[in-house]
């Protein structure tokens, strides 16, 4: 079922540039679809871990359905993928049992504000909006890397790849957005956004590889 992913999200970023209209709209939500789909048949489909990285990527994958729509939804989309970072956060932090590092949060939060003084002059109605997204994509971040601190297992690595990886592609479509367009830009940013939300399906994978006799009572 991987393979399928993979070959959907080619699907989709060569349709950026090249092929019919409707390809591009039929294969944008069809990765992340999949994912979901993965991870509701997988043994640890009941760990609450496992439901709120559920919540993200279906917060997600509205969020892909409204960026299609014709009218520009940008501040909706963002706030759904703001949900979905949340929920990523919350996950993490469940992972991590509250494991707490003083000197991260500063070093996130200070690198979050060098890049919304970068991107601020061109934001216009939408430095709040774009403020709050760097805040929440930062806590992602902080509580992926916690709970990488609290027990370096592959999970946690896959968390904290993809939450870096999520800033890479969030740091190129505000360059896209706000900073000028790159003809390679749109394809750069969904190679990393669905990378990032496959590291997210795969730290649950990789407890179960983890566990291979894991059973869950509900």
């Amino acid at each position: 079922m991987w393979l399928v992913v993979v070959v959907l999200a080619f699907i989709h970023i060569i349709s950026v540039r090249k092929g019919p209209k409707w390809l591009f709209y039929v294969s944008k939500p069809l990765p992340v679809l999949v994912m979901i789909g993965i991870l509701l048949n997988s043994p640890a489909s009941q760990l609450p871990y496992t439901q709120w990285i559920l919540v993200g990527l279906s917060l997600s994958l509205l969020g892909d359905l409204l960026l299609m729509l014709p009218r520009d939804k940008f501040i909706i989309g963002l706030s759904l993928f703001c949900s979905a970072h949340l929920s990523y956060s919350y996950g993490f932090s469940l992972m991590s049992a509250w494991h707490f590092t003083p000197w991260l949060p500063i070093a996130l939060f200070g690198l979050g504000i060098c890049f919304y003084w970068l991107f601020r002059p061109d934001l216009g109605k939408e430095r709040i909006p774009v403020a709050i997204y760097i805040l929440v994509l930062m806590t992602m971040c902080w509580m992926a890397i916690e709970y990488y601190l609290s027990g370096k297992t592959q999970s946690s690595s896959f968390a904290v790849l993809g939450s870096f990886i999520f800033i890479i592609s969030g740091t190129v479509l505000a360059f896209e957005r706000f900073g000028g367009y790159s003809v390679f830009s749109r394809q750069v940013v969904m190679v990393t956004y669905y990378s990032a939300q496959t590291l997210m399906a795969m730290s649950v994978i990789a407890i179960v590889i983890r566990y291979p006799y894991l059973t869950v009572i509900s």
